[in-house]
């Protein structure tokens, strides 16, 4: 054979080689390689011809999506006892074998990196977690214990079932960390009992059970995860064996991570504990003391701090419990960070139950009462009856005595005061603001808005005699103005007389009561109610202590008829440090994130405009507030001065009387309402020359009264 042909032949031969090892690459792939007949490589980050890119973040607010992959595999192992919880995506690098540990638990396994996420076999972390898998071949979904992992977060490579390491931490209610070639899950919270077949608590608690099962905890969450002693219960029913509850928020942070954090912000840009009798804050001693003569808040009403220390600062405000309860850290408890539970810091001067409710300190007073407490915390829930009317089956009520009511409560508000722990859907519990918006009267602002947020009103152990215990209202959808209206409101909460001063006692139901109007109805509206909360000692006006009505006032604003909740100021849209989004349950001024708040919708402005906007406006009503204190003090000086020198007439006297309650009403008002005007300027600036009117009529008055004596002289 020629050199010319040997080397044509060898270029055959090579050619040929050449030709048999593509053809057989690409019909026979290796063993390491993740890919099967059907392509799952491709598919395994391109899905059904397109990128699905990184696993979604775990949303506590929604269920994953359901898409249908190529193949499926069922894969099963023994049940779980360890309770899953939610993470974000990993970011890791490299392939191959790794190490997953759970504890002391650890298991070999070979996982595949797609794009920036790390698929695991489902199976080997349910053997490691002690959990049940099953496959649904019908809707391509994979349940771990009662997750339901979307096929669109699942992929199926060389006949096995592989998940992010994400949306597996969230089946498992577990942190997820990739060091290295270790994959490291840690939950963080552990069940201590064994998980229940939740339906096996519905034939009692029906109402409970239609809650459960339309919302989204059902996924994820068992009946022990947030009850104890459930299996002695269903082993042996009875009220002995009754299940206690975690009424803790920290029980809901164990997924709801970024929120339960963001609540113990602590905004270090204003005094810890303030009166606003100083002379630069909302009511200035030199008119405070007179105006409020007679009442508890002149003992100590401070501006208020956070709902992380609303329990605290209660309990320990010179009005309320008498001084009995003092920070066991002396003054150096204002610089507590995380007061979960209030006992941690707090303690009781004088021990013991049952003891007088009075002034143990000097400069004090005792006014609190249970119904106060009502806006502190909800740690009371199952043991109070609606409107806090005795009841049997009630543990406290109106009529209990203060101080032991608050040493049987530890929590400041509670998360589920406005997400129902069973369906996470938006709802109210606060029984006066239920009795307001259900009254037949129909004659709240509520009422009379036509964009109104509806509800359903659920009534819990109903009884043929005693009637409901309780009663919540589920919201149609999430609505700030009814939510933070719970609280963020003018209602009264202690004892009274009637307008011809017969005593009204914690026994009679109208010191737990919400009007939801706004200013310039209230006077009637308690009129209507014969209700008057004290009489002022110099003109023997009956009046009104306000509280905090901010949710009434802020109804029917110009940002109110914008379509602008409460929570897009004082709750708005955040990012973590990994970039997620969540809620922000720092309730606070929006000064402290304006570019979330203000900016959202002002875009022509930068912080130090919207800043500077905010405070024309806070120091323009301040400005207002200091005209209707001094006339309404003058009024009172005046009339002083006259019922010293002179016999006051009957009529002269009921004019006062009539003119200083409408004034006192529309200027204390806005002492109580905590945004110095700004939910409502308009009304605002109405409401404190109305008062201003009223005084000087009143003055008119007793001036034309003086002259007359001075003309007889």
């Amino acid at each position: 054979m020629s050199r010319t042909n040997r080397i044509l032949l060898i270029l055959v031969i090579c050619t040929l080689l050449l030709v048999a090892a593509i053809a057989t690459a690409f019909a026979f792939p290796s063993m390491g390689s993740p890919a099967d007949q059907n392509n799952a490589a491709c598919q395994s980050c391109h899905g059904q011809g397109k990128s699905p890119g990184p696993s979604p973040a775990a949303n506590p607010d929604s269920t994953p999506s359901k898409t249908t992959p190529t193949t499926a595999t069922p894969t099963t192992t023994a049940p779980t006892t360890t309770a899953p919880t939610t993470t974000a995506p990993t970011t890791v690098s490299g392939t191959g074998n790794y190490t997953l540990k759970f504890g002391a638990n650890s298991v070999k396994i070979n996982a595949v990196k797609t794009g920036a996420v790390l698929l695991i076999p489902v199976r080997d972390t349910a053997n490691l977690f002690g959990a049940r898998v099953i496959w649904d071949n019908n809707t391509k979904t994979a349940t771990v214990n009662t997750f339901v992992i979307g096929s669109d977060q699942t992929r199926i490579i060389q006949d096995r079932l592989y998940a992010p390491t994400n949306t597996l931490a969230q089946a498992f209610r577990s942190n997820v960390e990739v060091t290295g070639t270790t994959i490291t899950f840690t939950p963080l919270k552990v069940r201590t009992e064994k998980p229940i077949d939740s339906s096996s608590c519905a034939s009692c608690h029906t109402e409970v059970n239609t809650l459960w099962k339309r919302g989204v905890h059902k996924d994820n969450l068992n009946c022990v995860d947030c009850h104890s002693g459930v299996n002695d219960h269903l082993a042996k029913p009875s009220a002995a064996t009754k299940p206690a509850t975690d009424l803790s928020l920290a029980n809901c942070g164990t997924c709801h991570e970024d929120q339960y954090n963001s609540f113990w912000t602590i905004n270090y840009n204003k005094s810890p504990r303030q009166e606003k009798a100083n002379f630069t804050s909302k009511a200035p001693a030199v008119f405070w003391e007179v105006l409020m003569m007679g009442h508890g808040f002149t003992r100590e009403h401070n501006v208020q701090r956070s709902h992380a220390f609303m329990n605290i600062d209660h309990l320990i405000v010179d009005r309320a419990y008498g001084g009995r309860f003092q920070p066991a850290a002396g003054w150096a408890y204002l610089g507590i960070t995380q007061p979960e539970n209030m006992w941690d810091h707090l303690v009781d001067t004088v021990g013991g139950e049952n003891q007088p409710h009075r002034p143990y300190m000097k400069g004090t007073a005792a006014a609190a009462n249970p119904v106060c407490m009502n806006c502190k915390t909800q740690d009371h829930v199952l043991n109070w009856k609606y409107m806090g009317d005795p009841d049997p089956r009630a543990k406290w009520d109106r009529t209990s005595n203060p101080a032991d009511f608050v040493k049987d409560v530890k929590h400041p508000m509670n998360c589920y005061t406005c997400h129902d722990p069973h369906s996470n859907e938006p709802r109210i519990i606060r029984d006066g603001l239920i009795q307001a918006l259900t009254r037949p009267e129909a004659d709240t602002v509520w009422h009379k808005d036509p964009k109104r947020t509806n509800f359903e009103v659920i009534n819990f152990r109903n009884d043929p005699v005693l009637g409901a215990f309780r009663k919540i209202a589920i919201l149609e959808k999430s609505d700030s103005k009814l939510t933070c209206g719970q609280c963020h409101v003018e209602y009264n909460c202690n004892s009274g007389t009637t307008f011809d001063r017969k005593r009204i006692t914690m026994a009679d139901q109208r010191t737990n009561h919400f009007p939801f109007k706004n200013v310039m109805d209230l006077d009637q509206h308690y009129r209507d109610l014969d209700f008057v909360d004290w009489w002022h000692p110099i003109t023997d006006a009956p009046l009104i202590k306000m509280q905090h009505p901010e949710a009434e006032t802020y109804w029917n604003s110009k940002h109110d008829k914008l379509g602008i909740g409460c929570d897009a100021c004082h709750m708005p849209k955040v990012k973590n440090a990994a970039g997620k989004v969540y809620t922000s349950h720092w309730q606070t001024n929006p000064k402290e994130y304006l570019k979330e708040t203000c900016l959202q919708c002002h875009t022509d402005w930068n912080e130090k405009q919207a800043k500077y906007v905010i405070e024309g406006i806070k120091n323009y009503n301040y400005g207002k507030l200091r005209k209707a204190e001094f006339w309404l003090t003058r009024m009172i000086d005046r009339f002083e001065l006259a019922k010293t020198f002179y016999e006051i007439p009957p009529d002269l006297h009921d004019l006062v009387r009539k003119e200083h309650r409408a004034a006192h009403t529309h200027w204390e008002y806005w002492t109580a309402e905590t945004s110095a005007g700004f939910h409502n300027m308009q009304l605002a600036r109405e409401s404190m020359m109305t008062s201003i009117e009223h005084s000087q009529r009143a003055l008119k008055a007793i001036d034309e009264f003086l002259v007359k004596q001075k003309t007889k002289n």
